[in-house]
């Protein structure tokens, strides 16, 4: 007797379809599966045992032969369980097989029989709709998240709760409407009418907010940087339902989402200690998993002291700012993981972090001074779009100095700039300025004779290349919609360069020391 139902496994953030085959054959007892099953999957076999035998069902006293195909994918997790439990009882005429093979099903068991939670359901559910599955069964608890593809969702408790949905009236049933989530929302800390004295610094990160990009904070310890970059994401926008799905995969396929949620609303925001490993940072593990480059996906990516991570991973950022993708290679294969974020790091002027300080002395030798701010390369400093110097303020200042403004009104500006950004750049299958393709940037930065003179003089006097260039380009044209400026001006382009003068004004400083 043969039975046939589908699930999912996760490549990279992606679902694909696993045909299940069991076959309950005469001979000696006997519970094996096939198609190349990690130990999670071979272990199911106990837990569906235990959680037959425990829902009242007796469990086949046949040779029992699972099958995964495609058999060269390698199958791990715990959402195996459910789909081949039912295989056994379809193949035991206890379920309608033909009904159960129209279905996606994905679930853990409990000994009990009860059902779990697993990760990665969105993207089985997408996947489920592009399969033109009937519906997809899950584990109650992820029955919102699977209602965000938009396929009928068949939510259930316990393992025999699965069988009687299986056997029920589909289109009569209730559907789990989605709700967004509300993950996102704690990690919001602060406001930036909490911030007083550094009024050009907050203004520099809403530059960076509606144009997204890169930006990287330079100054002492106590100047405020964390601060100032963990209160970015109370001004930036909530993101479209395109980008809403692809983070939700993400974190799904991570296990980041919250219990019975569904729709992340708003950007991400990752900030991995210094001491991130590059595993843990650009992804790995096996199967292969997302790192926080990819968890950062069309969010922000704080990188505190940042000249104090590992070399690899610093110089191994400038493939994913630059392609917006990574691939990671782990155990003969190749996963490809989204990598659209906003880089925004951190770093002092030296080891002890007072080079310059009016109150503290400095007491680095030269060659540990022209080691860390050896660290940040030129190449990737090019890659960070906007360099900003962040000075600590003297205690008299901070206690007389006035609120600044709220992240309220800059999120509006923001917001505005983002709408005029969207539409101007449409035809271009980018939403924003820190996107704009290098060969479009003509067409649509477009400066006259004199502007690039100007920016002529600019790049030779600072010693910026071509990509600097180009970044300085964009940043103008993000000042200019802050501004509601169709044209971009001579002095956005200077506002603008004056931000790639931080990190050649520091590196002067350490060598003239």
């Amino acid at each position: 007797m043969l039975a046939r139902c589908h699930s999912n496994s996760i490549i990279g953030v992606k679902g694909t379809a696993v045909d299940i085959e069991v076959d309950l054959a005469r001979g000696l007892p006997g519970f094996s599966i096939v198609g190349l099953p990690g130990t999670t999957v071979r272990e199911s076999r106990e837990r569906i045992r235990a959680a037959l035998a425990n829902s009242g069902y007796k469990f086949p006293l046949r040779r029992i032969t699972v099958n995964l195909a495609p058999a060269e994918l390698r199958k791990e997790g715990t959402s195996f369980d459910l789909p081949i439990a039912l295989g056994v009882l379809a193949a035991d005429k206890v379920v309608n097989g033909e009904r159960l093979s129209r279905l996606m099903v994905l679930g853990e068991l409990a000994l009990d029989g009860r059902l779990r939670p697993v990760n990665g359901v969105l993207a089985a559910a997408m996947e489920a709709r592009r399969r033109q599955f009937d519906a997809i069964l899950v584990p109650r608890e992820n029955a919102a998240e699977a209602a965000v593809a938009g396929l009928r969702v068949l939510s259930a408790k316990t393992l025999r709760h699965a069988t009687y949905l299986i056997a029920a009236d589909w289109d009569g049933m209730a559907q789990e409407e989605p709700s967004v989530a509300t993950m996102i929302e704690q990690q919001v800390v602060g406001d930036y009418a909490d911030v007083v004295g550094l009024p050009a610094v907050v203004a520099a990160l809403e530059i960076a907010a509606a144009g997204r990009h890169n930006l990287l904070l330079l100054g002492p310890p106590g100047s405020g940087k964390t601060m100032l970059a963990r209160r970015l994401p109370s001004v930036l926008p909530p993101l479209c339902e395109n980008e809403a799905l692809e983070v939700t995969e993400i974190h799904s396929v991570a296990g980041l989402l919250p219990k019975g949620s569904a729709l992340v609303g708003l950007p991400p925001f990752r900030a991995p200690h210094n001491t991130v490993s590059p595993a843990a940072l650009f992804g790995g593990g096996r199967p292969v998993r997302p790192g926080e480059v990819t968890l950062a996906h069309h969010g922000v990516l704080f990188l505190d002291e940042f000249p104090e991570l590992s070399r690899s991973a610093r110089e191994g950022l400038r493939a994913p700012l630059c392609d917006q993708q990574l691939t990671v290679s782990r155990y003969g294969q190749s996963t490809s993981f989204p990598a659209d974020f906003q880089l925004v790091a951190a770093a002092n002027p030296c080891p002890c972090g007072y080079l310059g300080d009016s109150e503290r002395a400095c007491n680095c030798t030269e060659h540990k001074r022209r080691q860390y701010s050896n660290r940040l390369s030129g190449p990737m400093a090019d890659r960070i779009d906007m360099h900003v110097n962040v000075k600590r303020l003297e205690p008299e200042k901070l206690l007389s100095a006035k609120p600044g403004r709220s992240s309220a009104s800059i999120a509006a500006r923001v917001l505005a700039a983002r709408k005029k950004q969207k539409e101007r750049l449409e035809p271009l299958a980018v939403s924003v300025n820190g996107r704009i393709p290098t060969e479009r940037l003509e067409e649509v930065v477009p400066l006259n004779k004199s502007s690039k003179q100007l920016l002529a003089d600019v790049a030779r006097l600072n010693g910026l290349g071509p990509r600097s260039l180009n970044n300085v380009r964009r940043v103008a044209r993000t000042i200019a919609d802050l501004e509601n400026s169709d044209e971009v001006r001579d002095e956005h382009l200077l506002s603008a360069s004056s931000f790639r003068m931080a990190d050649r004004a520091f590196s002067a400083k350490v060598e003239a020391t």
